[in-house]
C-alpha cells in the first residue's frame, strides 16, 4: 500500500482588473472598460483556460487511476511550474516509477522551495526505500511548510512507528485526525511494508482508540479486529482500557474475543 500522497491544486485564476478613472467613474464606465481590458488578451486569457481545463483533466484521469493518461497530459503543461512537476511525480510513483517520481519532487522543490505537498511527497520516496530519517526530516519540513496538512502527520506518524518510536507516532497521528477526522477512513495509503506483525498489531490497536476517543465507534472496533489479528492478545489493556469503554459495550465486540482470548 502506498502513503496516502495529499496534492493540493491552485484555484483558477483570476485575471485582475484595472483600476479606471476617478471615484466618479459610473458603473456603465466601469463595464466597459472591463470589457475592453479582457478584449486586449484573448490568446493570453484562452490559453490560460485551455491549460486549466488539461490540468483538471489529468487531476480527474489520477483520482481514476488511469496514470499513464494522466502523465501524458501533464506532459504538455508548463513543466517549468512546481505544482505541475509534483503532480508528475505523483503519478510516476503510482505506477512503480519511483526514480522519476523523485526526480520531478525535486526540481519541483528547487522551483519553489515553499511546496509543502513536494516535501511531503519526497519524503515518501525516502520512506520507501527504507531512509528513515531522510523521510523524517523532509516529512518535518512539510509540517513547517504547511502546519495544516493532516497527511504530513500521518506519514511521520507512521514513520515513527516504523523505527517502534510509538510514542511520537501514536502523537503525529492524533494530531492528523485532529485536523482531519476522516484521514484514516478516507486514506489507507499507510505503507506498512516494514511492519512486522507486532508492529501492525500495535499501531492498530492505537488507531482504535484514536477512533472511538473520536466517537467512531465503527471505525474503532474494525481497526481493533486488526489488532487481534495480527496477534494483539493483551487481555488485561483490552478490558481496562478507557478509550474503549464504549467499544466494548458494541455487540461485535464480542466476535473479536476468538482464540482463546479472554479476560
Amino acid at each position: 500500500m502506498k502513503i496516502l500522497k495529499l496534492v493540493r491544486t491552485t484555484s483558477v485564476a483570476l485575471v485582475a482588473l484595472a483600476c479606471w478613472g476617478a471615484c466618479l467613474t459610473s458603473s456603465a464606465e466601469k463595464l466597459n472598460n472591463a470589457r475592453d481590458f479582457q478584449a486586449s488578451i484573448p490568446g493570453q486569457d484562452a490559453q490560460k483556460l485551455a491549460d486549466q481545463q488539461s490540468e483538471s483533466d489529468a487531476d480527474a484521469l489520477v483520482a481514476k487511476g488511469e496514470y499513464a493518461s494522466a502523465i501524458e497530459k501533464y506532459k504538455k503543461l508548463d513543466l517549468t511550474q512546481a505544482r505541475i512537476l509534483n503532480k508528475l511525480g505523483i503519478a510516476y510513483e503510482y505506477l512503480g516509477g519511483m526514480k522519476i517520481a523523485k526526480t520531478d519532487y525535486e526540481e519541483a522543490i528547487k522551483l519553489n522551495p515553499w511546496l509543502a505537498p513536494a516535501y511531503n511527497n519526497l519524503a515518501t520516496v525516502y520512506y520507501s526505500e527504507r531512509d528513515n530519517k531522510k523521510a523524517e526530516k523532509l516529512y518535518k519540513k512539510s509540517i513547517k511548510l504547511d502546519p495544516t496538512d493532516a497527511s504530513a502527520y500521518k506519514n511521520l506518524g507512521t514513520e515513527y512507528f516504523a523505527r517502534r518510536k510509538y510514542g511520537k507516532g501514536s502523537e503525529m497521528y492524533a494530531v492528523a485526525m485532529k485536523i482531519d477526522p476522516t484521514i484514516f477512513s478516507h486514506n489507507h495509503s499507510i505503507d506498512v511494508s516494514q511492519f512486522d506483525r507486532d508492529l501492525l498489531a500495535e499501531m492498530n490497536y492505537f488507531l482504535a482508540e484514536l477512533c472511538a476517543e473520536n466517537g467512531q465507534m465503527t471505525a474503532a472496533l474494525a481497526y481493533l479486529d486488526k489488532a487481534v489479528s495480527y496477534g494483539f492478545n493483551d487481555a488485561h489493556r483490552l478490558y481496562n482500557d478507557r478509550a474503549l469503554a464504549s467499544v466494548r459495550e458494541m455487540p461485535g465486540f464480542g466476535g473479536l474475543l476468538r482464540g482463546g482470548f479472554a479476560k
